[in-house]
């Protein structure tokens, strides 16, 4: 099933002005991130800027589709749009999670032999060739979990320590 509809890029990145000679920013949030998050930004951007921020299935103004869950079919869909949306020089920024889609539009829009953004610029995340997963914390069984949670550092002592908290 195409996500990108005959309103494809406005799909994905909403309705937005850009005026000649405007470099775009593409923006793709971290898990869970909408574009709501990103209105600060738009108001500290240059005025050369214009930021086109991802909407993603599942999440604030279209909480009510499905989510995508293959990372592949996101990227497809995405470089559709940017490619869509593009009416100039443009940039790729994500953070975390968004990161990896960043770049992975990046490769994405190389393969199809459009034309490359200006800049990939990442934030929150390892590099791909430094990417090193000690463990698939999805496939661990709840005592596992504790204690990845537990190397994370990042969980309150007393919250793992209740036995109650995996239930």
């Amino acid at each position: 099933m195409a996500l990108v509809s005959a309103d494809g890029a406005s799909r994905w990145f909403g309705s937005a002005a850009q005026s000649a000679g405007d470099a775009q920013v593409f923006v793709f949030p971290h898990a869970g991130g909408i574009a709501a998050s990103f209105l600060e930004w738009e108001a500290m951007a240059e005025p050369e800027l214009t930021l086109q921020v991802a909407l993603m299935p599942a999440r604030g103004t279209r909480l009510h589709e499905p989510p995508v869950d293959d990372v592949t079919e996101l990227v497809d869909q995405l470089t559709t749009a940017v490619v869509e949306r593009a009416s100039g020089p443009f940039l790729l920024f994500g953070h975390s999670l968004g990161a990896l889609v960043a770049f992975e539009v990046t490769r994405e829009l190389r393969r199809r032999g459009a034309p490359d953004p200006l800049a990939l610029l990442v934030s929150g995340a390892e590099a791909p060739q430094t990417r090193l997963i000690r463990q698939r914390c999805h496939e661990l069984d709840d005592t596992g979990l504790i204690e990845a949670l537990r190397d994370f550092g990042a969980t309150p002592a007393g919250l793992l320590a209740d036995r109650e908290m995996p239930e």
